[in-house]
């Protein structure tokens, strides 16, 4: 039904209106006639009205369309006093370089960024351009639907021409979706892989650092191959490359006797292989490998680990040997292990009983060990104070993102002989958990880290934890002298609401202090 005015309109038929309201009586025949030709007459002021209303709709969007052009007028006048058009080019390319954080593996987001910035103006598509470090790195899905219906020579060109404009810097290049090479066909996969192969060792490339996901475990071994079939290495694409990372695919059957060779990468300071089943050998100036899934048995891990004598850094990810079926140990593996000179240890996504803790295997020089999301339900309790006890140089133990329950570390500590100066955790509950000293001993402790304060009942434990420590070194029972405790949220806030805390801890040997190395 028709809305109805409020009040009376000066078209309105004063004989008509009054039925308007009404839902049950129909309008006498005498005025149909009358309301026929009143109807008539509002179709030609409806007409005119919508006309009308044309019009001036038609007069508004005009009005905006001037409205927008004088916006538009406005502020390209007002950038042009804007003070970043007079910045140099020079100093435009540091801003971009700080804005992305270049140089640096540049994701399709960052491309989009990129592509923003050259549409700002020609000065700075120019200094995008010109500005190698923003071209010196990039993710690449090789099939990617974005990419699905390239031709492996226009995919080639594609990174051709991003690199080019990097310059003489090192580059770097992660590869991913490599297991989608070719799907459609065998033909296919060897032309991808070939094109893929000749921009990776075409001369006059500077690579910093590669990184290929889920590649066909024989691609690798052609590609490393023709790496050692270089004539002259000084020539070779990759002669400066610091880091490798191959990540093969977990389902992978890549299971095979042949040797990766690896050894011609004098530069290569990282190696990070995930899902490895094949037996390594890298040059002997790498200084970090980081090992995903590791499927090789303990006497290959020591026999590689021997053969990289500046080797610093292990990283063992999801490792996947187990104590079940091992193989047994032999006297090379104990002369292989005197010389690895692994210095820091980091274990992480695990909860297997492994190997790695077994009494044949240490790491003579480690001083750091760290773990992150270890969850140790299924080991035997002492397993990691043995561990611990075979490295004599450990300094650093670090339980802060590690899923170790605070009574396995009160237990593994307690029974830790090693002169550890530094233990990181998630809080200090563990303390109430140790065995009174001198059982523990904590022999060389200087500095205790957590990431939470300790409640009342924590710090209780604490002063007669550290008053047993005071009188068992006056005895010379333990050897050690004040131990710094630090927590890395709202520590100097807690240390001055709790200064009665604060002096019976200092007068028992612990001193609350600001950074976790103070003296």
């Amino acid at each position: 039904m028709a809305r109805v005015p409020q009040e009376p309109l000066p078209y309105q038929d004063p004989a008509i209106t009054p039925y308007y309201p009404s839902t049950n009586n129909g309008l006498p025949s005498e005025l149909i006639p009358q309301c026929i030709a009143h109807l008539s007459k509002m179709d030609g002021i409806v007409a005119t009205a919508k006309k009308e209303v044309f019009r001036l709709q038609a007069e508004l969007d005009e009005a905006r369309r001037q409205l927008q052009h004088a916006l538009d007028e406005q502020a390209s006048c007002d950038s042009l006093l804007a003070p970043i058009r007079r910045v140099p080019s020079e100093l435009l390319s540091s801003i971009f370089m700080i804005v992305l954080d270049c140089p640096r593996l540049l994701s399709t987001r960052d491309v989009i960024q990129i592509q923003y910035l050259q549409l700002v103006c020609r000065k700075w598509h120019d200094a995008v351009n010109s500005t190698h470090e923003l071209w010196a790195g990039l993710e690449f899905d090789v099939e990617s639907p974005r990419r699905a219906f390239m031709t492996p020579e226009e995919k080639r060109a594609l990174l051709e021409r991003w690199f080019e404009r990097a310059g003489g810097c090192g580059i770097s290049l992660k590869l991913g979706g490599m297991h989608r090479l070719g799907m459609t066909g065998v033909q296919e996969t060897m032309d991808e892989e070939l094109t893929l192969r000749g921009l990776l060792l075409r001369p006059g490339r500077r690579w910093k650092s590669l990184s290929f996901i889920y590649p066909r475990s024989s691609w690798i071994k052609v590609l490393l191959s023709a790496l050692e079939k270089e004539a002259t290495y000084s020539h070779c694409s990759w002669r400066e490359l610091e880091e490798l990372d191959i990540q093969f695919r977990p389902s992978q059957d890549a299971r095979s006797e042949e040797i990766i060779q690896l050894s011609r990468l004098k530069n290569l300071k990282r190696l990070t292989l995930s899902w490895m089943s094949h037996p390594f050998v890298a040059h002997a100036t790498l200084q970090r490998l980081h090992l995903k899934g590791f499927r090789l048995d303990h006497g290959a891990l020591v026999h590689i680990l021997a053969l990289l004598p500046s080797l610093q850094e292990l990283e063992l990810t999801s490792p996947q040997y187990t104590t079940r079926h091992l193989p047994p140990w032999r006297p090379a593996d104990e002369a292989n292990l005197a010389k690895v000179s692994v210095s820091k240890f980091c274990l992480s996504n695990t909860n297997r009983p492994l190997e790695l803790f077994q009494p044949n295997f240490r790491l003579p020089r480690m001083q750091s060990c760290r773990f992150v999301t270890v969850s140790p339900m299924l080991w035997d309790r002492g397993i990691l104070s043995g561990f611990f006890n075979r490295s004599p140089d450990l300094q650093e133990i670090d339980f802060t993102e590690s899923m170790v329950p605070s009574d396995m570390i009160a237990e593994t500590l307690s029974a830790t002989t090693t002169s550890v100066k530094r233990i990181l955790v998630d809080d200090f509950v563990f303390i109430a958990q140790m065995r009174p000293p001198p059982r523990s001993k904590l022999n060389g402790l200087e500095v205790l880290v957590a990431k939470r304060p300790p409640s009342e009942k924590v710090l209780r434990c604490m002063v007669d934890f550290f008053q047993l420590r005071k009188e068992a070194m006056g005895r010379g029972e333990i050897v050690g002298g004040v131990v710094g405790l630090h927590v890395a949220q709202g520590w100097p806030k807690f240390m001055t609401t709790r200064r009665d805390w604060v002096k019976r801890l200092e007068e028992v040997g612990a001193r609350m202090v600001l950074t976790p190395y103070d003296g």
